[in-house]
């Protein structure tokens, strides 16, 4: 019958924004509109307001279907295979494609004036170098006291910063942090560091007229 030869020959889902990271799609989930899904041969449809497409009169054999990334934010990613293969008539006739919301990670290495262990904004920045890994990544990043990095899939990442590539005279307690990123997240790492400080001590011999007069003898042997 018509219908059934129309159930048989058709592909349909959604291009959708993954909010929970599941893989599917769940009901409140926002569909992506003016998607283009498109064909082995070129052809394409675009996805309704919905973010739902149908693509109809497909010839029996293997198809590969994709998503295009035209009219997508950038800071959407792929979550999902593409292209997809699917053999009609008794293949799979639902292909759906998630989208993820990137997410970022801000830094900031500081010179902790105030052993505060907390950045306020006017603490100076400390150069050094810094490792992201995580979900896939591997990124090095010769930071100048802030840093940030961007397009990050949803997963836990750690950021270790090289305690030999601080300037001289310049040493931190904590060279680690772990942060979790979901779908669009962002988040943020402080690094304190502490410039050692130096004690200049003159010992000489008073004459009780006060402290370290200009005429006064240096007294040497003196234990410290």
């Amino acid at each position: 019958s018509p219908m059934s030869w129309f159930s048989r020959s058709a592909v349909e889902g959604i291009v959708f924004v993954d909010e929970n990271g599941n893989g599917r799609w769940d009901t409140g989930e926002r569909g992506l509109a003016g998607v283009p899904v498109q064909l082995e041969d070129g052809s394409s449809v675009m996805t309704d307001a919905n973010g739902r497409y149908q693509i109809k009169g497909l010839n029996d054999g293997l198809h590969r279907i994709a998503v295009g990334r035209e009219n997508l934010p950038a800071n959407l990613r792929l979550a999902s295979a593409s292209p997809v293969a699917v053999r009609m008539p008794e293949g799979a006739r639902t292909v759906s494609f998630a989208f993820v919301g990137t997410g970022m990670i801000h830094g900031m290495i500081f010179n902790d004036l105030t052993f505060s262990r907390r950045f306020t904004g006017s603490e100076p920045g400390i150069a050094a170098d810094v490792l992201i890994e995580g979900a896939g990544v591997r990124r090095q990043i010769a930071a100048n006291g802030s840093f940030s990095v961007s397009g990050l899939a949803p997963g836990r990442y750690r950021i270790t910063v090289d305690p030999l590539s601080l300037p001289a005279s310049y040493v931190m307690e904590r060279t680690e942090a772990e942060v979790e990123i979901g779908a669009g997240d962002s988040a943020t790492a402080q690094f304190p560091v502490v410039a050692l400080r130096a004690v200049s001590i003159v010992a000489c011999l008073g004459r009780g007229t006060g402290v370290g007069d200009a005429d006064e003898r240096a007294a040497a042997g003196l234990r410290v």
